[in-house]
């Protein structure tokens, strides 16, 4: 995530209007404390008590295919991420990512590498069991959508979260359940951009209606991403999985739904 251009910072905030809020800001098992507007100081690994209630970013990145020299939290550095983590040894995506939650006036930020004990399967399992609440709960949800090595996140990063800010060198999108808009050099208010810069225009908590349906677009859509674990793939959606039992009742099996089941069986 490159610096927001001059011409794209806008000089009101996105319009919210009809815009839903998360039900809960209950915190993730483990944020960044980013620290107040204003601050230099670097972020440290937070662990909240299970009461503590607060707004949170949540970063949506693609990690790339050079994970080696990616920043991580693992066991062996834990105790050492929850003294400091200096803002320099980021990659750009993750600094701007602190420098933008800062600016909203927000204190706390969840990234995945740096939250989740990387290495550690019980940890990584647990959290992404949960990760309908990591997104469906945070007040915002930043993509970084301009460099290579961070073009797009996971699928359900999107679906999830209530309100999703996309940020590239030359453009801005926004998109809530009920409103889309895009900033680019060359439109004006309201006006969309086409192609790469597009917005897909499901959202899962207004999609509902067909969750099947759904489920079968979620799937076509994920199917062309860049996925850095290739083992990850059920996973990945376990979050949009859950909200549809939610919604339906219907059991999930390992892709499938028991209710259509026939008709996934014929996918190709």
């Amino acid at each position: 995530m490159n610096p927001v251009p001059s011409h794209l910072v806008a000089t009101e905030p996105v319009a919210e209007v009809g815009c839903k809020s998360p039900n809960s800001r209950k915190l993730p098992p483990r944020v960044l404390d980013v620290g107040e507007a204003g601050e230099a100081c670097d972020p440290y690994l937070y662990v909240p008590e299970s009461s503590h209630k607060s707004k949170y970013v949540a970063l949506s990145y693609c990690w790339g295919e050079d994970t080696g020299a990616f920043v991580t939290t693992t066991n062996s550095n834990l105790q050492e991420r929850r003294a400091g983590i200096s803002l320099q040894s980021l990659p750009t995506a993750l600094r701007e990512a602190v420098y933008l939650t800062r600016r909203l006036g927000i204190r706390y930020l969840w990234i995945d590498a740096l939250c989740i004990i990387q290495g550690d399967e019980a940890d990584w399992t647990s959290n992404a069991a949960r990760m309908d609440e990591i997104y469906g709960n945070a007040t915002l949800t930043i993509a970084a959508a301009s460099a290579a090595s961070c073009g797009q996140g996971t699928l359900q990063e999107r679906l999830l979260s209530h309100r999703y800010l996309s940020v590239g060198t030359e453009y801005m999108t926004w998109q809530c359940p009920t409103q889309t808009e895009a900033r680019q050099p060359g439109f004006s208010e309201g006006e969309s951009p086409s192609g790469q810069f597009s917005l897909r225009t499901y959202h899962l908590f207004s999609s509902l209606g067909d969750p099947f349906g759904l489920w079968c677009r979620v799937v076509i859509d994920y199917s062309s991403r860049y996925l850095t674990n290739e083992g990850d793939k059920l996973a990945a959606l376990s979050g949009v999985a859950k909200v549809i039992h939610t919604h339906t009742g219907d059991q999930y099996l390992a892709g499938l739904w028991r209710k259509n089941i026939l008709q996934m069986l014929l996918w190709q």
